[in-house]
């Protein structure tokens, strides 16, 4: 996405793409899902359908995707990471390098001056310190997952009083349908 493009009151979204897609194809064995269909139930369902969504990706199977260079196209993506694999062939740091970028955006957000949500699309029990982060600093958060790989520490973190109007837990099993490519 450009960076001279100003967006007021962003959502931003952050996919870890192993965790959707892999949890997405243990439910149904030839499951794939439609970055748009995802984008469009995701600021519908948290009532920001005319807001401007800044997605990003963070996988190790991302490339080819026609999906993703046709939206990079239109400049609708803002940022993808491929992340390397390790000699098993097993992917690395995207975990780290979402819990990073979210951190970043979140200390330059204000819930007044910039009040932007944020959205993670992942039930791994790493993405919590980023949600924390972002609560902590008066910022509302979606996460959104599968039932069967939601960490129970997100549920934790949404049954304290000082976190609970603020972070938000979407099943994504009731939409596996809704979201095929």
């Amino acid at each position: 996405m450009s960076a001279t493009k100003q967006i007021r009151n962003p959502v931003h979204v952050y996919i870890d793409d192993s965790n959707l897609y892999i949890g997405g194809q243990k439910l149904y064995d030839s499951w794939d899902y439609d970055i748009s269909k995802l984008r469009n139930l995701i600021t519908r369902k948290i009532g920001r359908l005319n807001r401007a969504a800044l997605l990003n990706f963070y996988g190790a199977h991302l490339d080819p995707n026609l999906q993703l260079d046709d939206l990079y196209e239109k400049d609708e993506i803002h940022s993808i990471f491929y992340c390397p694999r390790n000699g098993q062939g097993v992917e690395k740091q995207a975990d780290t390098q979402l819990t990073a970028d979210m951190t970043r955006c979140v200390s330059r957000s204000h819930p007044i001056k910039a009040p932007c949500v944020f959205v993670v699309v992942s039930g791994d029990g790493d993405m919590v310190p980023a949600v924390r982060e972002a609560a902590d600093s008066g910022l509302r958060v979606h996460v959104w997952a599968w039932q069967h790989s939601l960490s129970p520490w997100f549920g934790d973190l949404q049954r304290q009083a000082a976190y609970g109007e603020l972070v938000t837990i979407h099943l994504l099993d009731e939409y596996l349908y809704d979201l095929l490519w």
